[in-house]
């Protein structure tokens, strides 16, 4: 009797698996259909990327790494995702301090004893641009040259630790690329 429990336990685990694979396969074929349509109509070139426990269940790029020489974008072709990325970092900011690991009130001073006025500037004002740093993306010779290539930490910080602020910290609102790239280097320390 035990092993007739055991066999069919085994056989409604090996029906839920194969309907499990049966619905990612759907949902992965709705997924491609998604995407190649949206890629005809020139609204999404790129690489999609699905995971599910750890594991990839969908991956596929769709479009021109390079236009003019027809070279397709492939899973190691490198995006320009812009500020796209402000919106995931001060999401993880505010999550490190829900679990107490900083604080919005901390000096960067904390994370860059060196840095100058750093003892007067907090990390809320880094999330709403009122630090005063400089942005580095405004230097030409950086945009021209620099941006497409990989930059250390210290090369970075130094694009505008030492330039001139915009205003006192907490002062103005002065858009800056600088404030979130330290608050990116502030996440690597606190987490």
């Amino acid at each position: 009797m035990m092993k007739l429990y055991r066999l069919a336990f085994l056989l409604v685990a090996l029906l839920a698996l194969v309907q499990l694979h049966a619905q990612t396969a759907n949902k992965t074929k709705s997924m491609d259909s998604l995407l190649i349509a949206y890629h005809k109509l020139g609204r999404f070139t790129g690489t999609a990327l699905i995971t599910k426990g750890g594991k990839t269940v969908y991956q596929k790029s769709y479009g021109y790494k390079n236009t003019a020489r027809k070279t397709k974008d492939d899973a190691n072709t490198i995006y320009q995702i812009g500020s796209v990325t402000k919106t995931f970092t001060s999401t993880m900011i505010l999550l490190l301090q829900e679990q107490e690991k900083l604080n919005v009130k901390d000096k960067l001073s904390k994370y860059f004893p060196t840095f100058p006025d750093g003892d007067k500037i907090t990390i809320e004002h880094l999330l709403t641009h009122t630090s005063g740093i400089y942005n580095y993306t405004e230097d030409t010779l950086f945009e021209r040259s620099g941006m497409m290539k990989h930059q250390s930490r210290e090369d970075m910080i130094a694009l505008f630790k030492d330039k001139m602020p915009a205003n006192a910290p907490g002062e103005a609102f002065s858009y800056s690329n600088s404030n979130y790239n330290l608050l990116a280097l502030i996440i690597e320390k606190a987490s």
